[in-house]
């Protein structure tokens, strides 16, 4: 068989079309020491790799700045900036302020003009992409399970998913309170030091602080939207839970129960469930401090039509902005 040397010094036999091997998200805001620790932990060079080849491909991107997309691939190949379409499922259009092509590593990297926000995203790039001797992209991919794409015939698009929630450190498809744990029990742990975590640290700056607290204060309440995005297919919107959606209406007993123990677990201090009470230590620091909420007592019919968060027995949690004495 025919062989080409090509400047990464990798041998690739000649006729093979070129294949997609990896995905990677980041962000014009993210520092480098951020970026180097994705680096030194097998995470992604100048990013975050996408898990493949599992469900972990779905699992939700909680930082609230992703602007950049890269495809890797196989060996050297012609790719310019409108070979990729990014579809939304919330019918947004992400335009892209700026293509870049590594010749080196056979990356190109698409800057988005803002960041995703919130969404279900579904990367699709076209088979005009060739390599170097004309063969045109093998880019079927298979959702989960695929590690590189391809199904051994030149031809055909690559459409990868992914999906994006700002501030959904636990990657449940909600922003919600129990997102705080990784936030709380960390606080100003830095990139490198055992208890650090890249979920908890939402603007990619390397250090888990107030900055992160704050995104997830700001999109408590989004969830990812219904639906999948589709490249013929209309999308179908998704919007932020109202607080209808979150009013003791909707709140199962099971999930006031975890918001307590969760609580409970932060402050080290035991609660006694079955009386229905919360403490008002632990109510006023972790949701005073992180996420805005503050503790009312004296819950009453009257407060339905108010912004309440989890209903506990007689009493709530509810927004600071809403509480009246």
């Amino acid at each position: 068989a025919e062989f080409d040397f090509v400047m990464t010094g990798q041998v690739v036999p000649q006729g093979s079309p070129p294949q997609v091997t990896r995905v990677v998200v980041s962000s014009t805001g993210w520092s480098n020491d951020f970026l180097a620790y994705l680096s030194s932990e097998g995470l992604g060079e100048d990013g975050y790799a996408i898990p493949i080849g599992t469900d972990a491909q779905f699992d939700p991107l909680p930082w609230s700045d992703i602007d950049k997309v890269a495809i890797q691939f196989s060996e050297s190949v012609d790719v310019k900036q409108g070979n990729l379409t990014m579809i939304s499922v919330n019918d947004t259009e992400y335009d892209f302020a700026n293509f870049a092509y590594d010749a080196v590593n056979w990356t190109a990297t698409w800057t988005l003009t803002a960041a995703v926000t919130n969404d279900k995203l579904l990367l699709v790039l076209i088979d005009d992409v060739q390599d170097d001797v004309g063969n045109a992209l093998d880019g079927e991919w298979v959702q989960a399970v695929s590690v590189i794409s391809g199904d051994g015939q030149a031809d055909g698009d690559f459409q990868f998913r992914l999906n994006q929630l700002a501030g959904d450190t636990d990657q449940d498809s909600v922003t919600s309170v129990f997102d705080l744990t990784l936030l709380y029990d960390n606080p100003d742990e830095a990139a490198g030091s055992p208890d650090y975590s890249i979920l908890a640290d939402l603007n990619g700056d390397a250090i888990i602080s107030s900055p992160d607290a704050e995104i997830l204060r700001t999109n408590l309440g989004w969830q990812l939207p219904d639906g999948e995005p589709a490249v013929a297919s209309a999308a179908a919107g998704g919007s932020r839970m109202s607080s209808a959606s979150i009013s003791s209406a909707s709140v199962s007993e099971l999930r006031t129960q975890r918001l307590l123990h969760a609580l409970a677990a932060a402050r080290q201090t035991r609660l006694d469930v079955s009386t229905d009470t919360l403490d008002r230590s632990i109510s006023r620091y972790v949701l005073r401090e992180y996420m805005g909420w503050e503790y009312a007592e004296g819950f009453q019919a009257a407060w339905q039509d108010r912004d309440v968060l989890i209903p506990v027995g007689d009493n709530a949690l509810v927004s600071a902005r809403t509480h009246r004495s």
